[in-house]
């Protein structure tokens, strides 16, 4: 217990607990965590009441005792003893040593509950030993000279604390070795690859009180500050990844000031071949070729299928053309060869016989674009390859019985197309130069193919008759949907159908797709492809 200078009387408790006597009433203060556990005495100073015990002290702050926070605890360990000087130190008496807390930390600690105390320690080689004092008071008392008496484990002995001996300089600390998983730093200051743990040893030199020296490190490129560690001097890192480093340690006497310059070392760790930036490139090129083999496996599929549902439908129109061959169309065959069977029983001078014969003229005509419908419904799926093959053939079976002039050319680099729209292509191409043939009254006749890089232009030229909007829809008034099955073929497939055309000027069809439409794989990527499946 203690009083101050009011009369209070101070109390405390076995488990943490502050009580005040005030004339005759008591008062329990309360104790900031984290508490000082049990509490050996106090002690009245012109900062006010302290508070001492187990875990340090504690400082009276209106009513609660703030606990004060030391960059090493163990300074003030079961402390049993606390005065103030004539300088404004705190002196305290605690297991660990005798230590001073100067003035000004004092101050900081006050104006920054989160400042960190440093004092300097007095142990064998200055002073006795140890406090083993521990009777409920207060075993640091200042004499009417100034000089303060404490109780320790060598006897009694007083400090004047105007003539205490300070070392004129902190410790000068130095780098003693530095090992990783038991072999030590390499003349080139590298570490081998996988290191596991690294150890960093260190001294100060201090020959009046060796305990009494404190140190701390910091690694760049691990540490994000400085690391106090007491009197233990040796650093340990496990697991450190691989890069350069440099180690600072600072020396202090019972930190009170830290050494001006702090020893450093740089040094290196090596990487292994799977911590290398080119390794990690590697796994990234390896990751994108298995996602490009992934996509090209999915493509090779997709591709399979619409192969099969274009074969599918081939056959289907193969059937249905078998199916109006040999029954509609014979039977229509067999019904006109009825009529004009009949028709030549009618007397060339009959009015009927002008009309009949253009009615099985125009009937004949019917036919014949019945059979090429059929044989368009037969016609099987090209390859990308048969394509101009393809086309040519027509351009030559329609030219045969006609003097017009067929060219054809390509131009750009040519690419595969895909299956749909090389189906599609050939179609619209086909009914464009059928048209052109047979209706335009032409002279020339040219067909062109543009490979490009952003587009593949299909463009079907004439120099014929042409014809205008109203041309066109009486043409379709007549049952003639070339023009508008192009359009719903281009349009199948993605791309754009246009024409040009005035009477007396000539025709031209033009047809364009998107390259992501038109093409296929590159020839590059095929061969790649196709190489890797081989070899599977």
């Amino acid at each position: 217990m203690a009083a101050n200078a009011e009369g209070e009387l101070y109390l405390g408790s076995g488990n943490g607990k502050i009580i005040v006597l005030r004339g005759g009433t008591f008062d329990i203060l309360h104790s900031a965590s984290p508490g000082i556990g049990v509490i050996d005495g106090f002690s009245e100073t012109s900062y006010g009441m302290f508070g001492f015990g187990e875990h340090g002290l504690a400082l009276q702050r209106g009513r609660t005792f703030r606990t004060l926070s030391f960059s090493n605890p163990d300074l003030a360990a079961w402390v049993t003893g606390l005065a103030e000087d004539g300088s404004g130190d705190i002196w305290i008496n605690g297991s660990r040593a005798i230590a001073r807390i100067s003035s000004s930390e004092v101050q900081a600690a006050i104006a920054d509950p989160k400042h960190r105390i440093q004092g300097r320690e007095f142990r064998e080689g200055e002073f006795a030993g140890s406090d083993i004092f521990s009777v409920m008071r207060n075993s640091a008392q200042v004499g009417r000279d100034g000089r303060i008496w404490f109780p320790t484990a060598n006897g009694v002995i007083s400090i004047d604390p105007q003539h205490v001996d300070r070392p004129s300089h902190p410790p000068i600390p130095s780098i003693r070795s530095m090992s990783a998983d038991g072999k030590l730093l390499k003349a080139d200051r590298t570490f081998s690859p996988g290191v596991l743990t690294l150890d960093i040893r260190y001294f100060g030199l201090n020959l009046s009180n060796p305990s009494g020296v404190v140190y701390r490190y910091r690694l760049d490129g691990a540490d994000a500050g400085w690391q106090e560690v007491g009197t233990r001097s040796e650093a340990i890192y496990t697991h450190p990844r691989p890069g350069t480093y440099v180690f600072h340690v600072q020396a202090s006497n019972a930190g009170e000031t830290w050494s001006t310059s702090a020893d450093s070392q740089a040094f290196t760790i090596l990487p292994a071949f799977y911590q290398t930036w080119w390794f990690d490139t590697l796994c990234v090129a390896a990751g994108v070729l298995l996602l490009w083999l992934a996509m090209a496996a999915r493509t090779r599929y997709v591709a399979a299928a619409v192969r099969m549902r274009a074969e599918d439908r081939a056959s289907e129109r193969v059937r249905i053309a078998r199916e109006l061959h040999d029954t509609l169309l014979q039977g229509v065959q067999g019904l006109l060869l009825c009529f004009h069977a009949a028709a030549e029983k009618v007397p060339d001078s009959h009015e009927a016989k002008g009309a009949l014969e253009k009615a099985l003229a125009t009937a004949e005509q019917i036919i014949l674009e019945a059979r090429d419908r059929v044989n368009r419904l037969r016609s099987q799926s090209l390859l990308a390859s048969d394509l101009e093959p393809a086309l040519r053939a027509v351009a030559i079976g329609l030219s045969s019985h006609s003097k017009i002039d067929f060219s054809m050319e390509s131009t750009g680099e040519r690419k595969e197309l895909k299956p749909d729209p090389t189906d599609e292509v050939f179609y619209i191409a086909r009914e464009a130069l059928t048209n052109a043939f047979r209706h335009s009254f032409a002279t020339r006749i040219a067909l062109k193919l543009d490979y490009g890089r952003k587009q593949f232009v299909m463009e079907c030229r004439d120099d014929g008759r042409g014809f205008d909007g109203l041309q066109r829809q009486q043409a379709e008034a007549n049952g003639h949907w070339g023009l508008q099955g192009m359009q719903e073929r281009a349009r199948k497939i993605g791309g754009n159908f246009s024409y040009d055309s005035t009477p007396g000027n000539g025709t031209c069809i033009r047809l364009t797709l998107p390259a992501g439409r038109a093409y296929g794989r590159s020839m590059t990527f095929r061969r790649i492809f196709g190489r890797l499946s081989a070899k599977n």
